[in-house]
């Protein structure tokens, strides 16, 4: 082993053991905002059991969690932040020829100075391979990356192997959404000696810097441009679009990587995102709107038309709106294709006649011939009531 390949495994030590802590933001958890919501996610694909529930609040025990870095993309709201290791993964993958076939290994792997016969380039990532979600392998897909073999023969001797299932899923996800036929992400499970040959790893911990770019470093500055000289500006890729900042980091770089690549993904593809449908019952009280973490539902009151608008790529499917929703007017539909996930742009789901209530001047529509809102009606019919919905629930 070399001084650069002691160096490097040095700065991977040092990079997992001062990783930094999780940190959980409760209130852009779905039960901040409704109580009898039944959402687990985190709490069931934790392998530690590191998150619990506590009156309706998420609480990570930091002493057990092991920084596998599932949870930053299994949550649908982004309540958990970290470093998940794709950016140094990315910063790996820049400097090499477009169409190269890479092997990703956990820095645990026991034989991380071999690679299989099949890979060009072999790296040794910072996390565990659970951290690596479906935006991972679409932006390696947008950085020229042709195959990704992950190196999952291991994982029957770590201690947190169940993770190894969600792996694998995330792979079929990356392979259903990216490729017509051909698996772009290929998990390996078993790997026999006459597969492997050794041949040094380039940790994710530290930037690849070819040739190239070192002969650069000593090269003296370029003098800037004579006056009247104006070097043509570089064209601004098609991906640099602005985001929600309530958007959770995994759609963001997911929808980013998916107009990188453009017609390279095949356009009759279905994306994990989902549509939304409203009945003809929708009252524009704006519960949805106001409740969804994304903003992906907007409504617009005018004068005398609503228009309730949404947008798929920007919605996480939480399942706020259609529990929320007070009528039970809102369903998810089917997924929605590449062409129209990739498009934040919000189109309307439902629109029609405007109203304001008599009573509290609140907008509404309603197809009976009333003057009160809905709620303001309800409370006319029934003056101690409680709630609209827990008075439906005992109907």
């Amino acid at each position: 082993m070399s001084v650069f390949d002691l160096i490097g495994a040095a700065n991977d030590v040092a990079n997992l053991v001062n990783q930094p802590v999780l940190t959980v933001n409760v209130k852009r958890c779905v039960h901040a905002k409704n109580k009898a919501s039944t959402c687990q996610t985190c709490l069931d694909a934790c392998p530690v059991g590191a998150i619990s529930l506590d009156n309706h609040q998420i609480v990570l025990d930091a002493s057990c969690c092991v920084q596998c870095g599932l949870c930053l993309h299994t949550c649908p709201t982004g309540v958990f932040t970290g470093v998940d290791g794709v950016e140094k993964l990315l910063d790996c993958v820049k400097p090499l020829p477009r169409g190269r076939v890479i092997e990703i290994a956990c820095p645990h792997h026991p034989q991380g100075d071999t690679r299989l016969s099949d890979a060009q380039h072999k790296i040794i990532s910072t996390r565990c391979l659970a951290a690596y979600s479906l935006s991972t392998y679409a932006s390696l897909r947008a950085s020229g990356v042709k195959r990704i073999i992950l190196r999952l023969d291991a994982c029957v001797q770590c201690s947190i192997a169940e993770l190894q299932a969600g792996i694998m899923r995330t792979a079929e996800e990356a392979n259903a959404l990216l490729s017509a036929g051909e698996q772009v992400v290929v998990p390996v499970t078993q790997v026999t000696e006459a597969d492997l040959w050794e041949h040094p790893a380039q940790r994710s911990a530290s930037k690849a810097v070819s040739r190239r770019e070192l002969f650069r470093m000593f090269r003296k500055p370029i003098d800037k441009p004579a006056p009247g000289v104006v070097n043509e500006p570089e064209a601004v890729p098609a991906s640099e679009i602005t985001f929600d900042e309530h958007i959770p980091q995994e759609r963001v770089r997911l929808v980013r990587a998916l107009r990188q690549l453009g017609n390279a993904v095949h356009q009759g593809t279905y994306t994990p995102f989902r549509g939304l449908k409203a009945g003809m019952d929708c009252t524009a009280c704006g519960v949805c709107a106001f409740a969804c973490p994304t903003h992906a539902l907007k409504i617009e009151w005018g004068d005398k038309q609503f228009a309730l608008n949404f947008a798929s790529g920007a919605c996480t499917d939480c399942s706020l709106c259609t529990e929320l929703c007070p009528v039970k007017t809102l369903a998810f539909d089917e997924p929605v294709l590449v062409e129209q996930a990739v498009r934040l742009e919000p189109k309307a789901i439902t629109s029609g006649p405007l109203q304001r209530c008599r009573k509290c001047n609140a907008p509404f529509t309603s197809a009976e011939l009333t003057e009160l809102c809905p709620l303001c009606e309800y409370h006319r019919r029934f003056p101690f009531g409680r709630s609209m919905k827990a008075d439906k629930q005992h109907e």
